[in-house]
């Protein structure tokens, strides 16, 4: 199964892709770095990686010195078994820094998305299905339009994804369990005015607009465990925790279940 961050997601695109030009490798040299792929997607990969949109607002050079930090797994499973504790000294810095990087650059067009997803539809077709990290590649240049503006978002001159996290792991525990899950628990029984934030209002509307009637958005999600219920559940906890009015998009789009809640 597919398990990664959308931070990693884009970590593992813009290194991969970007290899090929920061190290000035050929067509040929590009196996070592994503796996054996066939030639004509070798071409299509490195097509994208030296193409001027990709070239203008991914800056792969700049962002290859955080894939060290923000993808290794000790330092991860560290800040995961102790967020409170553990995040801001270790991952913060690095990933406002990949945050700075990736925002100073211009946003890619919806246009030159979706010609680098149809590129890689076609040209790695039998690639696709069998290689793990050229799948990475691909949902994250998919997915790439809302990640960008999520990860971008600021509070005057803080990112708003940090504001969240700092807000969320200084959180006092939960004086009840109610999911078993210590941080779920802390935030459902937080003052609504540290959880239904602006920023978070924004985040949220980004998500669910651009996952809408998104069936490859929607694949995607699947592939990474994240199923119609899972995002059903989020709406509804998100109004229960919000209201409704947090944001509107989710009222047409909620499609409640009782037995999805307990009691």
């Amino acid at each position: 199964m597919k398990k990664i961050n959308i931070v990693t997601l884009l970590l593992i695109a813009s290194a991969s892709l970007g290899f090929a030009l920061s190290s000035q490798k050929t067509i040929q040299e590009l196996n070592p770095v994503i796996g054996s792929i066939v030639p004509q997607c070798q071409k299509t990969l490195f097509d994208i990686a030296t193409g001027p949109e990709f070239l203008k607002c991914i800056p792969f050079q700049r962002l290859l010195s955080h894939v060290a930090v923000l993808t290794d797994p000790k330092i991860i499973g560290k800040v995961l078994s102790d967020p409170n504790n553990n995040y801001k000294p270790i991952l913060e810095e690095p990933l406002v820094n990949f945050s700075e990087r990736l925002c100073s650059s211009p946003r890619c067009s919806d246009k030159g998305i979706e010609n680098m997803v149809e590129a890689i539809k076609v040209g790695c077709e039998s690639d696709l299905s069998r290689n793990q990290l050229l799948q990475f590649i691909f949902d994250a240049i998919a997915l790439y339009p809302a990640i960008r503006d999520m990860i971008c978002y600021k509070n005057e001159k803080v990112f708003c994804w940090n504001e969240t996290m700092t807000t969320v792991f200084d959180l006092p525990p939960s004086p009840i369990t109610i999911t078993g899950n210590p941080l779920i628990d802390s935030i459902a029984v937080a003052d609504p005015n540290k959880i239904c934030t602006r920023c978070n209002k924004d985040i949220v509307t980004t998500f669910f607009t651009f996952i809408n009637n998104n069936d490859l958005a929607l694949q995607i999600l699947r592939s990474l465990e994240i199923n119609d219920d899972i995002l059903n559940k989020i709406k509804s906890s998100i109004a229960i925790k919000c209201g409704i009015e947090f944001e509107e998009f989710l009222f047409f789009q909620m499609e409640f279940n009782v037995s999805n809640f307990n009691y």
